[in-house]
């Protein structure tokens, strides 16, 4: 299992001018099938064979704004890993008590999203594609828009919550195995933030 996709969420898009601009330049809507009504389509483009998205509101109600509201700002929005074996991976973080809260399996395309409350720190979905390349939310041309000379790949991410220590006990379990992009996750030493690799 490895991180493939990091989602932040933004009040407003696109950034103010302040801001490092250049490091969004890959940046293009991309429709997701299945989330119009909440704040898609979104900037969203490929960091090596990683992706980064911007998740912003267009209108009330939407998970991403009461996140933005309950923050008082920007930041982190979701992480996404792909999995080999969707029906081990579901099988794994069933057997340490966290709950699937929404899944769906078509056209080579099986999404897990697991309960924000038994992780911490991010909502969590893994992934798996058929092929293993494919990547569904960069959609279908997203290799002709990789750009290395800004960045070669994501690795890692801080997370915040109310408890990273804890984090960095419930995340572990639910990602066995070898891969370097696993779930690795090391506490706050009694701050808010715990660092992902």
């Amino acid at each position: 299992m490895r991180l493939r996709q990091i989602a932040l969420v933004a009040r407003s898009w696109p950034p103010p001018a302040r801001t490092s601009r250049p490091c969004w330049a890959w940046a293009r809507p991309t429709p997701i099938r299945g989330c119009a009504s909440t704040a898609w389509p979104t900037p969203s483009g490929p960091v090596g064979d990683t992706f980064l998205e911007v998740v912003s509101p267009t209108q009330a109600g939407t998970t991403a704004g009461r996140l933005l509201d309950k923050r008082h700002g920007d930041g982190g929005y979701m992480a996404i890993f792909q999995a080999d074996d969707i029906t081990e991976a579901r099988a794994r973080v069933a057997a340490h008590d966290v709950r699937i809260v929404d899944q769906a399996d078509r056209d080579g395309v099986h999404m897990t999203h697991l309960h924000p409350k038994d992780l911490g720190g991010a909502i969590v979905s893994i992934d798996a594609m058929t092929p293993k390349e494919r990547w569904e939310w960069g959609g279908p041309h997203w290799t002709q828009n990789i750009r290395t000379e800004v960045s070669l790949g994501i690795v890692g991410a801080e997370l915040q919550g109310d408890d990273p220590d804890g984090m960095s006990r419930r995340w572990p379990p639910c990602w066995a195995g070898p891969d370097p992009h696993g779930g690795r996750l090391a506490g706050g030493a009694g701050g808010r933030r715990a660092a992902l690799s």
